[in-house]
């Protein structure tokens, strides 16, 4: 069954994650798009994009999540005040975070082109600590997967290297912290990991 993963992480917040087998002729068929979805996808001119939405929208189905999609002007997929989640894939895999408070996930397979741009995303400290642990390609890869879900939660240009600041870990130990530094302030974050055929899930959830 494509839906590998349902679980409720806390009483307001549910990870769900699929494995994309179908292809897109029976993702069409499986899918009862409307027409405002219909234009969307046809928007999508690459293969690996149609995929990609298309898997989201399989794994969305599946778990009845039915609720209107719009888009700020950032780019970031909202419903409503009350219902918050956050897409990521690295196919085949998809996987959603929903939460009743502002929530991000990536997940993000361990290649070797997360080190030839890890200087855009590293910390100085940061870098230390991956170089030091027993593998430094998967900490490079989660401190890049633990910064997407962080941006995520707010969907503005935060600097990556600077603002989103992730404190050392084990990977062998969840969960591990981080901070975002706004103008207005710290704020501190709890990051949850696994690891799912080779590929790093991490996800948040911002405290009410």
């Amino acid at each position: 069954m494509p839906l590998l993963n349902d679980i409720w992480l806390n009483e307001h917040t549910r990870l769900a994650l699929w494995d994309f087998k179908e292809g897109i002729d029976k993702a069409l068929e499986a899918l009862q798009l409307n027409n405002i979805q219909r234009l969307r996808y046809e928007q999508f001119h690459h293969q690996k994009r149609q995929e990609e939405w298309l898997a989201s929208r399989l794994l969305l189905q599946s778990i009845g999540f039915n609720h209107p999609i719009s888009y700020l002007d950032n780019g970031k997929p909202v419903v409503n005040d009350e219902i918050h989640f956050s897409l990521s894939h690295c196919l085949p895999y998809v996987a959603v975070l929903v939460s009743s408070h502002p929530c991000g996930l990536d997940i993000q397979k361990a290649e070797e082109k997360m080190m030839r741009i890890k200087d855009k995303f590293c910390h100085e400290e940061e870098w230390a600590a991956a170089a030091a642990s027993s593998s430094p390609l998967d900490y490079v890869s989660l401190l890049w997967s633990a910064k997407e879900s962080l941006f995520k939660v707010y969907g503005e240009n935060l600097i990556f290297k600077e603002q989103l600041r992730v404190a050392p870990f084990h990977l062998d130990e969840a969960p591990f912290s981080a901070q975002v530094h706004l103008p207005e302030g710290v704020v501190e974050y709890t990051l949850n990991k696994s690891l799912v055929d080779g590929h790093w899930l991490v996800s948040t959830v911002m405290e009410k």
